[in-house]
């Protein structure tokens, strides 16, 4: 496309005009030699080639004017296909240029002498017009092309704008929306009524906007805003950059985000979930696999369920499992212990608080747990310790699906699935007036207790050789399994603090294990377990490597592995005084101490001959 045909309707208006001023009939020819605009006769020929064409293909090639004095006596006639078929008596030919290059010319013609009378004696002030004419012409391409380029900049910018994950808006020197791009228009009007929002004042579809320190050039960042779309209230985060021409500020740019999609993404990358499956539950007590259908089984509902059991046992997992194999996975889990939270910090940290809500708050507020688990799980441990004030406000969250923020005038719906777990009697707490009756009625829909590790005997070994795994890996250990006298007392032992305790034991005595060790002994098991002897016994100098002692599949009393223990070193040993003072130190007691038990368990020295 030639650059005249950009302006075709003006091309036309300025030869009307030279044909109004002079009364000589033009033609505008572009670089392809073909009209594009034209008076007269030659009106009708818009769009065709000329059908000779020499003196304009002339002037197109030497961007010089030429005045066409005789038609076919001129040097240039000659060459003409045309020759001797001129109708006209003479003419002016000037070159339209732009952009140093010729894009076409003005053709006056005169078709009397009378107009070729008043062509010569005004050659000069009509060759200067008409190099006017062509300059307007460049001009108005150089505008449309201008524009186009505008229009081009324009959609790139705002296809650019439309494939970003932000709304945007701009907004006039007035506080007018000028413009929204279609992420904007959906969030806060739906694409159907996207029209009715350009030339709307930006505190109408936000009533909390800054307008008046945003117009003073104050910037904003991660600013809270609240607006209704289609009656409903919704919120977002918004970063308010003004813009400034000549040191004015001539508008703003908005970009918003909302609020749930921003508060998602600012969990997943700073508390990304642990995620726990079934799977990773270890039991194998027929209860506790009963008790792990039952809560798999549970995992697809909404219901709000009750966890109880003593510190340690796994509550926690068995909550995050529960989340983890329900619906609700892709969403946060957020967990709150209710009873590490001073009681003047829970309820805001629980519900959170709006801006200014009371001494020492932030100034932009904060969301509240509750908030934070939208469309997730959330998990209350230790509910018992819940103060009563604030155990009417979590009934009214379970009942209407709504919080309400400290220092907060509206409510928030909230979609959130409820779990909690305590290792208080809670139906003696609410005999006692300590907790709500109808609180636990709303937290008990499901309840799941889980036995102390005391009672679940087969889970010992199991759980210890998962931990043993864990921590050799993490302490760059090559421990591969319990020794049996380890086994035993693990066994034997009542493990007040559950499976945390069992955890640490084997993470206690994997660090006192040596890296070309493979078995974990009973000499590096913590000193509770070692010295559990309240009906079984089971001595760490029996286990030394030097002189291994097998001890039988059942653990013996007290008295009665004291026995065998001397029993088998005094026949393996000897019985010399030098053996036996060997025996002594051995067993870590004196010479006198040792007779004293040979005597007593009555071991007699005839048969201890080898």
């Amino acid at each position: 496309m030639s650059d005249l045909r950009k302006i075709v309707s003006v091309a036309q208006e300025v030869a009307e005009a030279i044909k109004a001023a002079f009364q000589m009939d033009v033609e505008i020819i572009d670089a392809e030699v073909k009209r594009i605009a034209a008076t007269g006769s030659a009106k009708k020929k818009i769009g065709a080639a000329m059908a000779y064409g020499t003196v304009t293909r002339h002037v197109l090639q030497n961007t010089e004017p030429i005045v066409i004095h005789q038609p076919g006596q001129e040097d240039f006639c000659l060459a003409c296909q045309g020759y001797g078929k001129c109708t006209y008596t003479g003419g002016i030919i000037v070159p339209i240029l732009y952009k140093n290059r010729t894009i076409g010319t003005i053709n006056v013609v005169a078709y009397d002498q009378k107009r070729m009378q008043v062509l010569q004696q005004n050659q000069t002030g009509l060759i200067e017009f008409l190099n006017r004419m062509a300059e307007l012409m460049t001009s108005k391409i150089a505008e449309q092309e201008l524009y186009e380029e505008q229009i081009r900049v324009n959609s790139a910018l705002l296809t650019l704008i439309n494939t970003i994950s932000n709304g945007v808006l701009s907004i006039d020197q007035e506080g007018r929306i000028r413009q929204a791009n279609s992420l904007a228009e959906q969030m806060l009007r739906g694409s159907e009524q996207a029209a009715a929002m350009e030339g709307m004042l930006v505190t109408s579809v936000f009533p909390d906007f800054p307008l008046a320190e945003t117009l003073n050039a104050k910037e904003f960042k991660s600013y809270e805003l609240a607006a209704k779309v289609n009656g409903k209230g919704y919120r977002y985060i918004a970063d308010i950059k003004p813009v400034t021409a000549d040191d004015a500020v001539t508008g703003a740019v908005v970009s918003i985000v909302d609020y749930e999609n921003m508060k998602q993404l600012a969990f997943d990358f700073a508390t990304p979930n642990r995620q726990i499956t079934f799977q990773e539950i270890i039991c194998e007590t027929p209860h506790m696999q009963h008790i792990k259908t039952i809560a798999s089984r549970i995992a697809q509902s909404n219901s709000t369920v009750l966890i109880t059991g003593e510190s340690g046992t796994g509550k926690e997992m068995f909550a995050r499992a529960i989340h983890e194999e329900s619906p609700r996975s892709k969403h946060p889990f957020i967990a709150i212990n209710c009873g590490a939270i001073p009681e003047a910090l829970i309820e805001s940290e629980l519900f959170g608080y709006e801006k200014g809500a009371f001494t020492g708050a932030h100034a932009k507020g904060k969301p509240g747990k509750f908030e934070l688990a939208n469309k997730g799980t959330i998990f209350l441990d230790e509910i018992g310790t819940m103060p009563l004030y604030l155990q009417v406000k979590l009934l009214r969250v379970l009942q209407t699906k709504e919080i309400d923020k400290v220092g907060g005038t509206e409510a928030i719906p909230i979609d959130v699935r409820v779990i909690a777990a305590t290792n208080n009697n809670l139906e003696q707490m609410v005999a006692e007036g300590t907790f709500r009756q109808d609180l636990y009625y709303r937290l008990h829909v499901i309840p799941i207790q889980i036995p102390p590790l005391r009672e679940r005997k087969m889970d010992i070994v199991p759980l210890a050789q998962h931990f043993i795994r864990r921590y050799s890996v993490l302490l760059e250990r090559n421990i591969q399994a319990l020794s049996e006298e380890a086994r035993l007392a693990m066994e034997a032992y009542h493990w007040p603090g559950n499976i945390r305790e069992l955890e640490n034991s084997i993470e206690y005595a994997i660090n006192l294990s040596h890296p070309d060790e493979t078995i974990l002994r009973l000499s590096q098991l913590p000193s509770a377990i070692k010295n559990n002897l309240q009906n079984h016994t089971i001595v760490e100098h029996l286990e030394t490597p030097d002189h291994p002692f097998p001890l039988e599949q059942s653990i013996l009393s007290k008295q009665e592995y004291e026995k065998r223990q001397i029993t088998h070193l005094l026949a393996e040993w000897g019985t010399s005084t030098t053996d036996k003072k060997r025996i002594a130190r051995q067993l870590g007691i004196s010479l006198p101490t040792l007779y004293r038990k040979i005597r007593h368990y009555q071991i007699e020295n005839h048969r201890l001959s080898k």
